[in-house]
């Protein structure tokens, strides 16, 4: 399994293109909430999707509003079930992911560029996942591909829709940009 550290990010960044997610009714109602301190400051909530994608043994949370996005990744080996997933640094590029393990990254268009960050430390607490995903997370998130330092995101997810994946994905790509997604 391929596997690259800044390429979680780089998904996220591509993903703010993508419009609503066409499983989940407008009123679906799941909602992601987070607060980041840190090199920047600033508070996001946003409607969310979460999605399971079975070849590549993701589960992912994610939220998009303007030009803010936030990703959240649990791996594991069967669906994940409610419980305490840590966040690890990725491992080097061709290093196999050692799961369950999670991952988050958050991206917003700054005052000249994109600033992306992704997780090397923290945790994704699931409470429910079914039909709906919630739970909370805490995590350190470091600047990708730029000077942005570290962040500090908390916050919690609450009845996130879990919908069938609606591309095929394979292990490690993202099959609707092409780009590996994995943390």
């Amino acid at each position: 399994m391929r596997c690259t550290g800044w390429l979680l990010a780089a998904g996220l960044l591509l993903l703010l293109g993508c419009k609503d997610h066409p499983d989940v009714p407008k009123d679906a109602g799941g909602q992601v909430s987070g607060e980041w301190t840190g090199a920047d400051t600033g508070s996001f909530r946003a409607p969310a999707v979460a999605e399971w994608c079975d070849s590549a043994q993701a589960f992912t949370i994610m939220a998009i509003r303007g030009d803010t996005g936030l990703a959240l990744a649990i791996h594991s080996r069967t669906r994940p079930e409610p419980g305490r997933y840590e966040v690890r640094e990725p491992p080097p590029q061709g290093r196999p992911i050692l799961k369950p393990v999670a991952g988050a990254a958050l991206r917003w268009l700054g005052k000249t560029r994109v600033v992306g960050y992704q997780a090397d430390r923290g945790m994704v607490q699931l409470s429910r996942v079914g039909t709906v995903a919630a739970g909370r997370f805490d995590v350190r998130l470091r600047g990708v591909g730029n000077d942005s330092g570290e962040v500090r995101l908390t916050g919690t997810f609450d009845k996130v829709p879990v919908v069938p994946r609606s591309v095929p994905c394979v292990a490690g790509v993202d099959s609707t940009h092409g780009t590996d997604i994995l943390p």
